[in-house]
């Protein structure tokens, strides 16, 4: 089964001349040139927005599929107010 030879053109790493002249060239910019508080405020609101996503979730979760009302409003609530907190320091960052 190793000298397949569908397999080795399905799986085949290297490129062809012609993908090789249409690709093309891209530069990644390097994230350490960047500002160190606006790198610290950048990953802020990632850890806002990804825990209010958690908490909005989880909250939705407990209401739909375990009955508890009050534990999952107050999720959902957690969720919401960090969604708006992190919204409203994404438009401060970005006024600045």
């Amino acid at each position: 089964m190793d000298d397949d030879p569908l397999e080795e053109t399905l799986f085949e790493d290297e490129q062809t001349d012609a993908e090789q002249a249409l690709a093309p060239s891209v530069d990644v910019p390097d994230g350490s040139n960047a500002d160190p508080q606006l790198r610290r405020q950048f990953w802020f609101l990632v850890v806002v927005f990804n825990v209010a996503l958690l908490a909005l979730s989880v909250g939705l979760m407990l209401a739909a599929f375990r009955g508890r009302w009050n534990d999952g409003l107050t999720g959902v609530a957690a969720g919401v107010i960090l969604f708006g907190y992190g919204y409203y320091r994404y438009r401060t960052i970005t006024r600045d």
